[in-house]
């Protein structure tokens, strides 16, 4: 749910709008993408060089080499708007199984985040099992 509001992955993209990556047993990704008319909008979850293990809950705090985080971006043609988590606005991951001889994993999050002007989103209830 993004503010209240059901949040599917839907439209045409070329990458697909539902997209899973672990690459080498270390960098992981989840993107959730809509695309409506002239923009596109998309959540993020990453994890930066670190594996993830199942059970464990991962605190989505600011982008580093080594850090999980959240974003939520507005692709449009008057501007781009981006929101992300920090080290005091935060959020969580937890991997709840990994079906490593499918590359399968599956998951739980929720986040808040904000832009550089301070508006705040709340995703909540997010979930995921896609195969990578």
């Amino acid at each position: 749910m993004l503010d209240g509001k059901a949040f599917l992955p839907k439209g045409y993209l070329p990458t697909g709008n539902l997209v899973c990556n672990y690459i080498d047993g270390k960098d992981f990704t989840v993107n959730l993408a809509q695309k409506l008319n002239n923009q596109t909008i998309l959540i993020g979850i990453i994890s930066n060089n670190q594996s993830l293990v199942v059970g464990q809950t991962y605190i989505l705090k600011e982008y580093g080499a080594n850090s999980q985080f959240g974003e939520y971006n507005i692709y449009q043609n008057i501007g781009d708007l981006r929101y992300k988590t920090t080290s005091t606005i935060t959020g969580e991951l937890k991997i709840t199984n990994h079906n490593f001889n499918k590359a399968i994993p599956s998951g739980i999050f929720w986040f808040d985040a904000i832009n550089s002007e301070g508006g705040k989103i709340q995703v909540l209830d997010g979930r995921f099992n896609r195969e990578y």
